[in-house]
Parts: structure tokens; sequence; C-alpha cells
């Protein structure tokens, strides 16, 4: 009787499928990672600008309490003063928060948010109140 033979066939990628596949990935990490960058920092810019609208609320209630905003003295005061004075409790993520009384101490404050090459600043300033841009390019 004849013997059968049964021939395995195995199936696997050539190598130019492989290579094909990590250019594609390339191509397509080339477009994500700078987007991701911008997202993250504009993630940080919006950040900063809800904690220094916390600052300012906060500091309007500080207002009603004791007739004048915080800080009442002259000087700068990091987020550690801010968040024990004005009873937050702001995680700092990266920011550099300060805060200091504008020219009439009492009746005004400014307040910063710094990162890496961008800073925001809340002043009060009645009638009005803004988020700036004082340095760099804000996202």
């Amino acid at each position: 009787m004849p013997q059968q033979t049964h021939r395995i066939t195995q199936r696997a990628f050539t190598l130019m499928e492989l290579v094909l596949v990590v250019v594609i990935l390339g191509i397509i990490a080339g477009f994500v990672i700078p987007n991701f960058e911008t997202t993250i920092e504009r993630a940080h810019s919006n950040d900063a600008k809800a904690n220094l609208r916390a600052i300012h609320s906060a500091n309007r209630i500080y207002y009603a309490e004791k007739n004048s905003y915080w800080p009442e003295t002259a000087g700068s005061y990091n987020l550690a003063a801010i968040n024990s004075a004005l009873r937050l409790s702001i995680y700092a993520n990266g920011m550099g928060y300060t805060c200091a009384p504008g020219i009439t101490l009492g009746t005004t404050y400014q307040c910063d948010a710094e990162r890496n090459d961008w800073a925001l600043r809340i002043t009060e300033a009645y009638p009005t109140t803004a988020i700036t841009c004082i340095a760099g390019t804000c996202p």
C-alpha cells in the first residue's frame, strides 16, 4: 500500500508586509503625537482658567466676609497660602500659582498661573475682571 504524505503548509507574513505595517504606523504616529501635545497644553490652560475663576469666586466670598480682598498685606503668595486663606483645595498639576495685592491694598488683587512658557493672570479691578495671557503664547 502506498504511503500517503501530508504536506503541512504554514502561512506567515513576509518581511515586506511587516515593513509596510511599521511604516504605516510611523506615519500615523507622526500625525497623532503633535496633536496630542497641543491637546495636553490646551487642557492645562483650561485647568488654569478654571482654577483662577475659583480663586476669584473665593476671593469674592472673602470680600463679603471681611470687606477686603485677599491678600491684604504686600507680598507674593504661593498656592499653599492661596488654598489656606481662601479655603480652597487647588492642585498645582504642573502649574505655578501666585497671588499679590493690587496697588491699593484690600481693594484689588491679581493672581497668576504659570506653566513652562506661558502665563495667565486674573485681576480684580472693578467693574471688570478678566483672565488675560501675560507671557508666551497661551493655548
